[in-house]
């Protein structure tokens, strides 16, 4: 069976192990954001730090999602941390709005995510119904990889061509570097 839009709510399991897998092996592992007014951020006398304006600031998910101070057995996967409450039907608390960021935030933050989200859930519920033991395992010497490339079966095609409008000259590509040709998306990407 498929679900639906209707099943959404009740993938309440599913949606808590895919929480906890972004927690521990986040898309974006870290993404950067340049500082637009001056702040200073820590507790009075206690490790405040100035940021001064158009400072570049990394913020690395991927740490952040194993501070214990923020997540209690941070190296452990543990999907519970992330189920509703069953009386109230409530998602738990963070201890801080921002200890979690698989998407980032704020106003750069990924459009895609509740889309990636709802496509993730019912891919991982329709897989779980295949399985003929529910049970998986990682066998000895399996590993994570940070990379999953996803190539399409047949290739995809893109035309990469000059300007053709001379108007503004500074911006009008010249030189052998631009041309008129078909190349396949991939090979175009891997060059960017």
């Amino acid at each position: 069976m498929i679900p639906s839009y209707e099943h959404m709510n009740d993938l309440q399991v599913c949606e808590a192990i895919l929480q906890e897998t972004l927690r521990l092996y986040p898309p974006v592992p870290w993404f950067v954001r340049k500082c637009i007014r001056e702040h200073t951020i820590g507790s009075d006398g206690h490790h405040q730090v100035r940021i001064p304006v158009g400072t570049t600031i990394a913020i690395m998910t991927y740490m952040l999602h194993r501070r214990a101070d923020f997540w209690p057995r941070p190296l452990e996967f543990d999907y519970m941390r992330w189920m509703r409450n069953p009386m109230t039907g409530l998602k738990p608390k963070l201890t801080h709005p921002f200890c979690y960021l698989p998407f980032a935030a704020g106003s750069r933050n990924c459009i895609g995510q509740n889309f990636a989200l709802l496509e993730a859930k019912v891919m991982l519920a329709m897989f779980v119904q295949r399985l003929v033991v529910p049970t998986l395992k990682l066998a000895i010497g399996w590993r994570h990889v940070d990379e999953c490339p996803v190539n399409p079966r047949i290739p995809h095609y893109m035309v990469v061509a000059g300007r053709s409008d001379t108007s503004n000259s500074e911006n009008t590509p010249t030189g052998s570097l631009w041309f008129s040709r078909i190349y396949p998306v991939s090979q175009i990407l891997t060059h960017l």
